[in-house]
């Protein structure tokens, strides 16, 4: 049996698909999955209708490796309309998705040994960038006490100039954590004595609620944004992602991204430019549904016995701390799930130091969040300790 190359042997199988899987194979029995991050609403019909028009204007082909021309142009206008820092198209280079962005970034700019700050919890696959680069992790651990947004001051004792990058999620899965301004300019600030260049993801900065989501890029230069439409326009299944950056770090992330995501799919690409810069009501109602459910698993999650939730301020999950039952999260997310066919996460899956705590997505209707609540609490208080 071949073992495989030494750098995949240290990556296993993300635990969301595990829980994923397990839900699939269950037949004849009620699941109520909490557990994949993909918004449940469908594609609005604007962008289909836009899709549909390309593929018959013949955008099937190859586009630029960079992307085409249009798309790129009207993010460069968004992000310094709306952003706050000055993007040209020259900027820009559309992915496929926001994982193969993050994958180019890792492969064209992170060397072998070099440090790397990836905040914990954090999404699973920042890790396996990171180990498939050789890439050494300085953890910087986020709490519920600080309602899991980085901390400057934790930020200062772990910064220092041997660290080469920072990975930043905000708003943060699986927290739904949102970074305040002035934290955002006080990590600047420390990034910018420290010279370590900035990789911020975003590609949830549209699902916010009781707080603005503020790009890195305002405040500093050493930044490199990763943003998606998977999120924000409910088409995971498009492949539509983007890198933001210099101009030479653009062109040598070019030179990973021509031979592994060559182009992201052109009719895609041609129906998001023709919208981008259109009223997008269907956005703001996603985000106010998202919110009402938000408001709805916090509040059960609080009334539970054993169970604190922080209320997120953006994306569509919550983390909550469930070690209070007397059970760490995988124990509590396998027994949940054979007890009462409910699926969440794990929160040990997005990092060691979360073990206490579980990820529930609510991008699921609210009906079916009322059940998996009421199922959630029978399971806790037949299980209390």
């Amino acid at each position: 049996m071949m073992e495989g190359a030494k750098r995949v042997q240290g990556i296993s199988t993300s635990m969301i698909r595990k829980m994923f899987e397990m839900a699939q194979k269950m037949k004849g029995r009620e699941v109520i999955s909490l557990g994949l991050g993909e918004p449940d609403f469908d594609t609005p019909k604007s962008l289909c209708d836009e899709a549909y028009k390309a593929m018959l204007e013949g955008f099937t082909h190859y586009t630029s490796n960079f992307g085409i021309p249009e798309l790129r142009e009207k993010l460069a206008e968004k992000y310094t309309r709306e952003n706050g820092f000055e993007v040209t198209p020259e900027n820009v280079m559309v992915t496929v998705g926001a994982c193969e962005a993050l994958m180019i970034t890792a492969l064209s700019l992170f060397e072998e040994g070099s440090k790397i700050i990836i905040p914990s919890p954090s999404f699973v696959g920042y890790y396996g960038y990171a180990s498939l680069t050789g890439c050494r992790v300085v953890d910087l651990i986020t709490t519920d006490e600080d309602e899991f947004e980085v901390n400057p001051d934790t930020l200062n004792e772990v910064a220092s100039k041997d660290i080469s990058f920072m990975l930043v999620n905000s708003p943060n899965n699986p927290t739904g954590a949102v970074i305040s301004e002035d934290k955002v300019k006080a990590i600047a600030e420390i990034a910018e004595d420290n010279d370590i260049w900035i990789i911020s993801d975003e590609v949830y900065e549209k699902i916010v609620y009781d707080r603005p989501h503020t790009s890195f890029g305002k405040y500093y230069d050493k930044v490199i944004t990763i943003g998606a439409f998977s999120k924000t326009f409910a088409m995971t299944g498009w492949r539509v992602g983007y890198v933001i950056a210099r101009e030479d770090l653009i062109e040598k992330m070019l030179r990973v991204h021509q031979y592994n995501g060559v182009c992201a799919p052109a009719f895609a690409q041609k129906a998001i430019a023709n919208v981008l810069d259109t009223d997008m009501a269907f956005v703001g109602e996603m985000v106010s549904e998202f919110r009402r459910r938000r408001d709805l698993v916090v509040k059960r999650l609080n009334e539970m016995n054993g169970i604190s939730c922080v209320k997120p301020h953006g994306a569509f999950y919550v983390f909550p701390r469930v070690s209070g039952t007397g059970m760490d999260g995988e124990e509590f997310a396998m027994k949940l799930f054979d007890d009462k066919g409910v699926v969440v996460v794990p929160g040990g899956a997005f990092g060691p130091e979360n073990e206490g705590f579980i990820r529930i997505s609510y991008a699921t209707s609210y009906e079916r969040l009322e059940r998996a609540m009421n199922l959630m609490e029978e399971f806790v208080n037949e299980n209390k300790r």
